[in-house]
């Protein structure tokens, strides 16, 4: 039996991506093989191809995470978790001053 490195289920969730990545990679090959400009690679051409190019290998490594992820189902952690944890350790902080500051209050008495 072979090993696959995604299941099916896990291709169908990362599709969403995956499309995107063709239409993207055809039109990078289509100009560069075709050239319907004739200009040679100008400064506007190379501009074009690092604007789409990096958008694509972006897109990639982003669908490459995501589909080890969804596979290997490993929780990420909501961004604003660590926020609240946070401010709650804050919240006790300032109730330890202030209970530390009526008890120096009580001292000088």
């Amino acid at each position: 039996m072979s090993s696959r490195i995604f299941t099916k289920d896990t291709l169908l969730d990362i599709s969403v991506n995956v499309i995107p990545l063709v239409i993207m990679a055809f039109f990078i090959v289509v100009f560069v093989a075709l050239n319907p400009w004739a200009g040679g690679f100008t400064l506007e051409r190379v501009l074009q191809f690092v604007l789409v190019a990096w958008i694509l290998i972006g897109l990639a490594v982003l669908t490459y995470v995501a589909a080890t992820r969804i596979e290997t189902g490993e929780e990420v952690e909501p961004w604003h978790a660590g926020i609240e944890e946070h401010e709650a350790a804050e919240e006790t902080d300032d109730a330890d001053a202030e209970t530390t500051d009526a008890d120096d209050a009580d001292d000088e008495s």
